[in-house]
C-alpha cells in the first residue's frame, strides 16, 4: 500500500491538496461527436440521499462491511477489494484532476470520461468527464505519465474528493496505517 502526501509543490496557488492513493479507476477515451452526450450524462446522475450518521456506528458498519468482504472473497464471490471497478491504479488525486503512469500514451487535448470510486461508506463512485493535459513518455520508455483535469464534474461529487483528499492527508500526519480502499 503506497500512499503519501505531495510533498513538494510546483505552483504555491495550488487550489486542492493532492494525495498519493490507490483506488479502482477506469478511464475511458471519448470521442468529440460523444462529449456532450456524456457532460450531460454526468451532469444528470442525482444523489442518493444519505441520512446523517453517528460516527461511530459508520466506523463499525465499516469494520463489518471488510468482514464481510473478507467471508465473500474467501468462498470466491467477490474480490478481496469488494469493489465495483476491476483495476486499481496508483494516482496522484486532487478534486482538480489526477496523475497517474500508463503503459499506453495519452492525447494532450483529448477528451475522457472517468470513474474512480471513493471508499466512503457506502463506496461512492464518481464519474466525471476529464481532459488530458499533459502526456510524457518516462526514461524507461515504456510507461507514459498522464495528467488529467476534472472538466465536467458534479460540485457534490468535487466535494466527495476533497473531503477524502484531507482524510487521507490527515491520515498521513497521523501515521495512521492502511485503511479500507487504500491499500493496493
Amino acid at each position: 500500500m503506497e500512499r503519501a502526501v505531495e510533498k513538494e509543490s510546483s505552483s504555491s496557488d495550488r487550489a486542492y491538496f493532492r494525495v498519493r492513493v490507490d483506488i479502482p479507476l477506469r478511464i475511458t477515451p471519448i470521442e468529440d461527436s460523444e462529449l456532450e452526450k456524456h457532460t450531460t450524462e454526468v451532469l444528470s446522475l442525482v444523489d442518493l440521499p444519505t441520512p446523517e450518521m453517528d460516527l461511530a456506528l459508520v466506523g463499525w458498519l465499516d469494520r463489518i462491511e471488510r468482514k464481510l468482504d473478507r467471508l465473500l472473497a474467501q468462498q470466491g464471490l467477490l474480490d478481496l477489494d469488494g469493489t465495483v471497478l476491476d483495476r486499481r491504479e496508483s494516482i496522484d488525486l486532487s478534486a482538480a484532476g489526477f496523475r497517474f503512469e500508463s503503459t499506453e500514451p495519452a492525447e494532450p487535448g483529448s477528451a475522457v470520461l472517468v470513474e474512480l470510486e471513493l471508499p466512503e461508506v457506502p463506496v461512492r463512485l464518481i464519474r466525471c468527464v476529464g481532459r488530458v493535459t499533459a502526456s510524457r513518455t518516462l526514461s524507461d520508455s515504456s510507461r507514459h505519465a498522464i495528467s488529467i483535469a476534472f472538466e465536467t464534474i458534479r460540485q457534490s461529487d468535487r466535494d466527495a474528493v476533497v473531503r477524502y483528499t484531507l482524510v487521507v492527508q490527515r491520515e498521513a500526519i497521523r501515521g495512521r496505517g492502511p485503511e479500507r480502499g487504500h491499500s493496493g
